[in-house]
């Protein structure tokens, strides 16, 4: 079954040379053994310096350079062309480095979301663009106020349902995109609709063609079905957390969801 998981790294003053990363607790920064496509679908940074980002294995260009591009400061864009994947290989090593800047305390971040055709034990619902038409009826959105921590780690873990449940009983909907209050890293959503792996939003409060469309992007762009859904009955363990850096600014949250029609019958 596929999979969509988002990997995080980030370094504390750095500086204005290309340095290696640290991987956010919990991820690796060796892929998971799934068979059949693995895809870097894109990746993006929050830096407080303009600067660098390398992204390289052995399975890409080079070794050397890998992906290599530049980041501007607080912008919190996709790094890469939608719809060119980067082609990675099962239990590859990904190194993460970054440049920014050199002020003690200053935290400064890079991720990658990567797509698995097939990984056993890991069943994450998804659907394409042509299934969300076909069974989308009407929007909801959803409120989490995310108490971010200051230790540039996921944190404010809050469940889908706390401080807002309109949703209908034995219903599945589809996540869109987000509407973020405040520039954070990125908005983690995870469950057991995800496989209990975290998916992420860039957290760009300004771009917001962008996150509000997310997942939609994704599938448009490289024909995969790339939308997550969850059914109504599992939202009390349906976690939403954010990536922010030293300042700690807590993001209100909006998931923009679709409330969907049954499956037809094939």
């Amino acid at each position: 079954m596929p999979a969509l998981e988002v990997v995080t790294a980030r370094g504390t003053a750095i500086g204005a040379t290309l340095a290696p990363l640290t991987l956010l607790t919990g991820d690796s920064r060796q892929l998971r053994n799934g068979r059949g496509q693995i895809l870097m679908l894109n990746s993006w940074v929050k830096s407080q310096v303009s600067g660098e980002y390398r992204i390289r294995s052995a399975a890409m260009h080079d070794d050397v350079d890998g992906i290599r591009g530049n980041h501007v400061l607080a912008e919190v864009y996709p790094q890469l062309p939608y719809g060119a994947a980067e082609l990675l290989r099962a239990q590859d090593n990904l190194t993460f480095e970054l440049s920014g800047s050199a002020v003690v305390g200053d935290m400064e971040f890079l991720s990658v979301l990567t797509y698995y055709e097939q990984i056993d034990g890991i069943a994450a619902n998804l659907i394409s663009l042509t299934e969300l038409a076909s069974r989308f009826k009407k929007k909801l959105g959803t409120t989490n106020t995310i108490a971010t921590v200051a230790t540039g780690e996921y944190g404010g873990g809050e469940a889908i349902n706390v401080e807002r449940s309109n949703f209908k009983p034995n219903t599945d909907y589809a996540i869109l995109g987000a509407n973020i209050s405040a520039l954070c890293h990125l908005v983690g959503i995870r469950g057991s609709f995800s496989g209990n792996v975290r998916m992420g939003i860039p957290g760009n409060a300004a771009n917001r063609e962008v996150v509000q469309s997310w997942f939609i992007w994704l599938s448009q762009a490289y024909g995969l079905p790339l939308i997550p859904v969850f059914n109504s009955a599992e939202v009390g363990s349906i976690l939403v957390d954010a990536v922010q850096d030293e300042n700690g600014a807590d993001v209100l949250v909006n998931l923009i969801c679709a409330e969907l029609g049954p499956r037809m019958a094939a």
